[in-house]
């Protein structure tokens, strides 16, 4: 969407009246055009917040309750006189009521268990004896912390030494399970859990067959289960768990004769999109069928006929859409009927009337009314315009706008560098998300393929179509659109492309593959300066904020078959960066990233919506069917970015994560399985060599922190002189021909090195002899002095001699000592 504006200081001067048409045609290339990015964002009227019913959930005979507890009645901290401490878990004090987010979402009391290591906190309450055909058992249950946060179910704290169970649903390691015939090691997985959610329990104990039925948020996920055959339950029991510190949170507690439990019906949105149609969100906190009646606003309430069939619901949020109303307010009211047969309380939602559309824009230019110029609100069909802030031109002037799901987004004229910004609907800042290094005026975003246009004016003569990448406001050429000036961009709720021409006055269709530009008709007026178009996209309107010397300023809608344009309100002022929220009913599509398991409890998993939203997911053991996923509370923020999800409380083995991703609209993608391969410890090569002189064994693959053993052996004539490493290895003991080494992560090589060992002269006997040899001459060693010598016979000789016969002495003697 673009502008050009009839202020002469941008042209530097004054224009001639008799030729400023023309020359504002030509100044349209050197106004502003604003990108302005249409984000899914705004659902057309008013959104009816809330009729909830935070009563207690029974709606049978009060004889057939037997236990309810709220915890609303007792003070902040105090342990609850409705139950019976038998374990304390971390102490008594820390088993009390307190204010948390409550399962409706606002502040409610709840009691608060917390286990320790190798003892748990358990609260008991006795149910009546005999015990009727059917007890039902139910609460919220939030899984707060820990390996083991919890468990409830039916009990006999008299049998066996520490009790015996009944029944039960636990919270543990990740997982909800149930206790086959009591037995704590003998479990059915009903599920997964996250910490920190709330969670709908509801057990149907079939006191006659001794069996029972799970339910988790009004699913049924476990059935036939069964409880212990020979004791029967005197108490209900809710419990914190013992392995490390455990925290799990109960409220609205019940025990009852028989399934009474209605359910809670929760109000969403209203939103208003024409005199015909609107959409209405709810959500029950039990799986069922609604039914529902629309009367005029403040009419006596209607009957709801619930005998036939109803459309089929579960605890996710439901949207009702209405396309046959009538004008003017309405209250719609929705009950929703459980497997039970047990009836909500009529939800009241207030339906408005339909009073147009609430757009938003630029004012470039004031044309003398006097509006502030910056950013504005404009009602459509009305044409009525609203500053929201006073912004000078020439501080900065936005060109091309849209919506982009709830943000608008918009580029800003320049002459050579357009930046890309985010503005803010209800104090009209902005933000620059980055610069764009072309000239830019018009501006579009197709929520069909989730891309943004801008358009640049080349010469002031032509047009080239780009993208523009909404985080980094990088563009890339798609193509020419022809020799056309296209001051303004705007796509139809189908992904279709359109442009306005403000030299030849044209609406045309443009390829948003190649750009190129194709006339429709002409407009109708003689168009000039700053203006724009955008598609109410709900109903597929497109409407200009066009600008002509002649008409001035005004809201048009333009027909697209023809391109005619038709006056809707004049409002003088030079408008662009035009954009109108809309409604989305593009489903988002999920695709998967990279997997990666470090460890039996540890992954990271990578995946990407087309959708910014919010994500749910569940882990199922692999081949396991697709679990059902709670979409109906708060998930985690998403964006269209890659998003990576942590896992750590996984369990040995191959699993299954399952994901799905809901718009801020509600639209709900199919669930994406992503495959998690169990974990295998990384294996590292250890290389052992020998030095000159030996051999080694002991090589091979191990795991990080393994402890090989290595061994050298030295050859004949050498001996073994230590272990050494160039890769930092740890030996126990470097200097022992047989040791071992800690393994680290990564590939190493280790040598055994070896010496050369002197060969020792020896000295046989022979018949009790010892054999001497006798040199004529002492070598001299290198570090004495030379025996001197004298004029006679050299003092060696006699030197020599002597040695001889002590020798011969020293055999003698020998000899005489051996006989």
């Amino acid at each position: 969407m673009g502008t050009f504006a009839a202020d002469t200081n941008i042209e530097g001067g004054a224009l001639d009246s008799q030729k400023k048409n023309l020359a504002a045609k030509q100044l349209l290339k050197e106004g502003a055009c604003i990108m302005f990015k249409k984000v899914l964002s705004w659902v057309v009227t008013v959104v009816m917040m809330f009729s909830v019913f935070f009563t207690m959930p029974i709606t049978a005979n009060a004889e057939d309750t037997i236990f309810y507890e709220d915890f609303e009645s007792y003070a902040e901290n105090a342990y609850p006189s409705s139950f019976t401490m038998k374990y304390n878990g971390t102490g008594d004090a820390n088993q009390k009521v307190i204010t948390t987010e409550g399962w409706q979402g606002s502040d409610t009391k709840v009691f608060r268990l917390q286990g320790a290591s190798s003892w748990s906190a358990e609260h008991i309450v006795a149910v009546p004896s005999p015990l009727p055909n059917t007890l039902v058992v139910s609460a919220y249950v939030k899984p707060f912390s820990g390996q083991w946060p919890g468990r409830i179910g039916l009990y006999n704290p008299t049998v066996g030494t520490w009790g015996t169970r009944v029944s039960g649903v636990l919270f543990e390691n990740g997982n909800i399970t149930a206790l086959q015939n009591g037995n704590d090691n003998s479990k059915i997985n009903l599920g997964q859990y996250t910490i920190n959610n709330w969670y709908h329990v509801k057990m149907e104990n079939n006191m006659t067959a001794k069996t029972y039925t799970v339910y988790i948020d009004g699913t049924k996920v476990g059935s036939d289960i069964n409880m212990h055959q020979t004791v029967s339950p005197t108490h209900l029991d809710l419990t914190a768990g013992n392995i490390g510190t455990n925290e799990i949170y109960f409220d609205n507690v019940l025990v009852a004769a028989s399934d009474t439990t209605a359910p809670i019906l929760t109000a969403g949105a209203a939103s208003r999109i024409s005199d015909t149609k609107a959409t209405v969100t709810f959500t029950s906190n039990e799986a069922g069928q609604y039914y529902y009646a629309v009367v005029e606003k403040d009419a006596d309430e209607p009957v709801i006929d619930t005998g036939g069939s109803g459309t089929v619901c579960d605890t996710t949020e439901q949207t009702i859409t209405l396309d046959s109303l009538t004008p003017g307010a309405k209250d719609i009211y929705i009950v929703v009927k459980d497997a039970a047969g047990n009836i909500s309380e009529k939800l009241k939602i207030n339906i408005e009337s339909f009073n147009g559309l609430t757009a938003y824009g630029w004012v470039a230019y004031d044309a003398g009314t006097g509006i502030n110029t910056g950013p504005f609100t404009v009602s459509i069909p009305t044409g009525s315009l609203q500053s929201i802030k006073n912004v000078e031109h020439d501080t900065i002037w936005m060109s091309g706008g849209d919506f982009v799901d709830d943000a608008w987004y918009a580029v800003n004229y320049s002459y050579d560098n357009s930046g890309l910004y985010i503005i803010d609907q209800n104090t009209g800042d902005y933000t620059l998300v980055g610069f764009t290094g072309k000239s830019l005026h018009g501006f579009t975003y197709n929520h069909i393929n989730d891309v943004a246009y801008v358009i640049e004016i080349i010469n002031d003569t032509s047009s080239n179509l780009y993208t523009i990448d909404l985080t980094t406001a990088e563009v890339t050429l798609v193509g020419p659109i022809g020799d056309n000036v296209i001051i303004g961009i705007a796509a139809d709720n189908a992904g279709n492309l359109y442009g306005i021409d403000i030299i030849y006055d044209q609406l045309l269709a443009i390829d948003h593959t190649s750009g190129t530009g194709t006339a429709i008709g002409n407009i109708g007026l003689d168009l000039n300066y700053a203006q724009d178009i955008c598609f109410d996209r709900d109903n597929n309107i497109l409407y200009g904020t066009l600008y002509s010397y002649s008409e001035q300023g005004g809201l048009y809608s333009i027909d697209t078959s023809s391109g005619t344009a038709t006056l809707k309100k004049l409002f003088a002022a030079e408008v662009d960066a035009f954009a109108i929220p809309y409604v989305s009913n593009v489903i988002p599509t999920l695709t998967a990233g990279e997997v990666t398991r470090t460890g039996d409890t540890d992954a990271a998993v990578k995946f990407t919506s087309s959708r910014a939203g919010q994500y749910y997911y569940a882990v199922v053991d692999s081949g396991e069917p697709e679990p059902v996923i709670d979409t109906g509370g708060s998930g985690t923020a998403c964006t269209r970015e890659e998003t990576t999800i942590s896992l750590n409380s996984l369990t040995a083995g191959d699993k299954d994560l399952y994901i799905k991703v809901k718009d801020r609209f509600g639209n709900m993608s199919t669930a994406l399985k992503i495959s998690i391969p169990a974990y295998i410890q990384p294996t590292y090569a250890l290389t052992v060599t020998a030095g000159e002189g030996g051999t080694v064994t002991g090589g091979g693959s191990f795991a990080a922190g393994a402890a090989p053993t290595i061994t050298a052996t030295a050859e004949s004539g050498y001996k073994f002189s230590g272990w050494t490493s160039s890769d930092g290895v740890i030996f126990a003991d470097a200097n022992s021909a047989v040791t071992t080494i800690t393994m680290p992560a990564n590939a190493v090589t280790v040598t055994a090195n070896f010496v050369e060992v002197p060969l020792e002269k020896t000295e046989p006997e022979k018949d009790g002899e010892v054999e001497v040899t006798v040199e004529t001459e002492k070598p001299v060693p290198s570090d004495e002095a030379a025996l001197p010598k004298t004029g006679g016979t050299p003092v060696g000789i006699f030197y020599g001699f002597g040695m001889l016969i002590t020798a011969i002495g020293a055999v003698i003697s020998f000899r005489n000592k051996k006989q």
